[in-house]
This record gives structure tokens, C-alpha cells and sequence, in this order.
């Protein structure tokens, strides 16, 4: 319970990075293959989620 709050402070931060850093990809993915290119690369790092 002593660090319960940094805990939370860096759950926090890495989910809003991950928020911003998914967009970005996505955009990238979008710009260079289309529509195709990004749903692949979202169900990509939907499965190694899921994976690991």
C-alpha cells in the first residue's frame, strides 16, 4: 500500500501513451498501405497483447 499511488500515476501514464502512440502508428500504417494496412497492424498488436 506504500506505493499504491506511483503504481496507479504509472498505469496511468502508460495507458495514455499507449493511446497516443497507437494513433500515431495507425496514421503511418494508413498513409503507407491504406485502410488494409491499418486494421493488420491493429489486430497484429491485438495478438501479441494477447500472446504476451
Amino acid at each position: 500500500m506504500e506505493y499504491r499511488g506511483v503504481f496507479m500515476s504509472f498505469n496511468e501514464m502508460v495507458l495514455r501513451l499507449g493511446q497516443t502512440l497507437g494513433l500515431l502508428l495507425t496514421r503511418i500504417f494508413f498513409h503507407l498501405w491504406g485502410t488494409t494496412g491499418a486494421f493488420f497492424m491493429g489486430a497484429t498488436i491485438a495478438l501479441m497483447t494477447a500472446v504476451f
